[in-house]
């Protein structure tokens, strides 16, 4: 997977605007590696499904990474940056 520009400032947003909204930074990371696999898919040149699995494996374990921090996040445990 070659670095993109377009889908690396995508996702700088996404996250700024998560963590905008929410005041939780475990909860912004997982919403941009949500939508890795789908900018890859709408910014990769050409159809490279390689990618797009990688992008998509990717975010599968940033996901299983915040485990605990999504338990925390249901039970409103999780603390926030900014009060």
């Amino acid at each position: 997977m070659m670095a993109n520009w377009p889908i690396f400032i995508a996702l700088v947003w996404i996250f700024v605007l998560a963590l905008a909204f929410s005041k939780i930074v475990s909860l912004s990371s997982i919403t941009a590696a949500a939508f890795l696999p789908i900018l890859t898919l709408f910014y990769s040149p050409g159809p490279c499904y390689a990618d797009f699995l990688l992008s998509f494996l990717i975010s599968v374990l940033i996901v299983l990474k915040h485990k605990g921090n999504i338990v925390r996040i249901v039970k409103k445990e999780e603390k926030r940056i900014f009060r």
